[in-house]
């Protein structure tokens, strides 16, 4: 089934749905990865799969602490235990917060641009991935797809209080891929059972 798209417009009668871009990327393509660290076993993997594959993206996500961490202007899967979330059910009264365990998804890819306008659907910009073994997996579940893609695009421009929902252009635009982790997975199958973050 077709999605017929809306043609929005800002309170002075502008479209603000994004123009397409005259060039369209390959996700991923604006910032590099941190390479493996020389010797380690993420760089073994990674030379034996390859960076873009279910095993490259898995071992990226497990072993991010072998990524090099000193490569400027790169991304890398971040260390969830450096986040400390609130553990329920009785919060407000405990006030105890604990590490976070295990992200739900790996980081795929991630993309930095400036462009003279602003990016309201990924696709018109990058050819997302389509990674057989992790962008493909079946959930198990409808409304629980394999990959989520995060766009946030921020106006070069001071827009001030009083925009009316007036869109500035031009704007910073980033773009993530993450895909669902293979423990999601496994709890999934038992949804029951799953951890309370599931």
């Amino acid at each position: 089934m077709s999605r017929r798209r809306l043609n929005r417009k800002d309170s002075n009668g502008e479209s603000t749905r994004s123009p397409s871009f005259q060039r369209i990327r390959l996700s991923g393509s604006t910032i590099p990865r941190a390479p493996p660290r020389s010797g380690s076993n993420l760089a073994d993997i990674i030379e034996k799969y390859g960076p873009t594959c279910a095993e490259g993206i898995h071992a990226f996500s497990s072993m991010k602490n072998e990524c090099d961490d000193t490569v400027d202007h790169a991304y890398m899967n971040a260390e969830t235990s450096l986040f400390h979330l609130r553990i329920g059910p009785n919060y407000k009264k405990t006030k105890t917060k604990a590490p976070s365990r295990n992200a739900l998804c790996d980081l795929i890819s991630c993309d930095f641009i400036h462009a003279e306008t602003f990016l309201d659907n990924a696709k018109n910009a990058f050819n997302l991935p389509n990674i057989p073994g992790v962008t493909d997996v079946d959930t198990g579940l409808e409304y629980v797809p394999p990959m989520f893609v995060v766009n946030s695009w921020l106006p070069t421009k001071d827009h001030g209080a009083f925009s009316n929902g007036r869109i500035e252009k031009p704007s910073y635009i980033v773009v993530m891929v993450f895909a669902i982790s293979e423990w999601v997975l496994e709890e999934l199958k038992d949804i029951e059972k799953a951890s309370p973050g599931v």
